[in-house]
Order: structure tokens, then sequence, then C-alpha cells
């Protein structure tokens, strides 16, 4: 049965699928596993974590500032199958404001499956593929902004594994 678009009668494209819950993407990351041989109970303890960067969107949640940055950095468990951190940043209008703690990158499912691949690239000591364009800026953020750069103390894309 098909679905009925209801309302103002638009034909605009829906937009990209969201992730409702980024740390719910266990049959994502296993799906990819499958598709590089990989099985939860086959990676190594030590090296179950990985942490890469991407394009990720943030929405202030005191303002209605938003805005994405390429440096958006996630840690990946590949034995839980798990989003298991995602670096915060702080809005450049709210900065200011004490209660303002930084928010949570969200990405696009695409985005999400790029990151997961990434992350199985690095676990396996292999390159990421290049040719994967990017749209948008790739200039740096302000560190002061970013949790990576530690508040400003370092800048976090100089630390990417080329």
């Amino acid at each position: 049965m098909a679905a009925v678009s209801r309302g103002t009668g638009s034909n605009m494209a829906s937009p990209p699928p969201r992730i409702v819950d980024p740390e719910n993407v266990g049959a994502l990351i296993n799906r990819i596993m499958v598709r590089h041989q990989l099985k939860p109970q086959d990676i190594r303890r030590k090296d179950r974590a990985q942490v890469v960067h991407g394009r990720g969107e943030f929405l202030c949640n005191f303002c209605i500032n938003s805005w994405e940055s390429f440096y958006s950095w996630i840690q990946v468990d590949l034995i839980e199958q798990r989003i298991q951190y995602r670096w915060k940043m702080k809005c450049k209008h709210c900065c200011v404001n004490p209660r303002h703690i930084g928010v949570e990158p969200t990405f696009d499912l695409e985005e999400t499956e790029k990151l997961i691949e990434k992350a199985i690239y690095h676990y396996k000591g292999e390159r990421f593929p290049k040719g994967s364009g990017y749209r948008g800026s790739r200039i740096p953020h302000p560190n002061v902004l970013c949790e990576k750069c530690l508040w400003g103390q370092t800048q976090c894309w100089l630390a990417i594994q080329r």
C-alpha cells in the first residue's frame, strides 16, 4: 500500500533520512561489518573503539542557530555496535552562557554509513578510499567552541590520521 501525503499538497522531496537515536545504529553497523567479513566477537578488545570524523549538523538548544562542521567527531564501538560518544560543539552566539555545555552532532543516514565505514577501515589498518566528496566548507571551526579541541587548547583537525 502506497503512503499518502496529506497537508499542503506539495510535491517537494523528503529530507534525507535521519537517525532518531544516534546510539541505536546496531543493525547498520552490523550490516557494514558483515560486508567487511567482520563479526563483533572477532574484534580485538583493545581496538574496539574507533574515533572518526565527518560532516555533522548541530542545532543550538538555546537559540535558533544551526550549523554544520566537517570536523564532527564520534567514537564507534565495533563490539557493542553503537556510537559510544559524540563530541559536542558550542553555538557561537550562546557560548558565553555558562549553562550552554554544547550540543551533540547529528548525522544523516548516508554520513553515518561513511563514518562506520571509516571506523572499520581504521580498525583494519587501511586507508579510507578517497573520492567520497563532501559538500560544504572544510574550513576549521573556532577551536574554543569544540569539545574535541578541548575548548580551545588544541586543534582537532590537525589530529586527523592521514
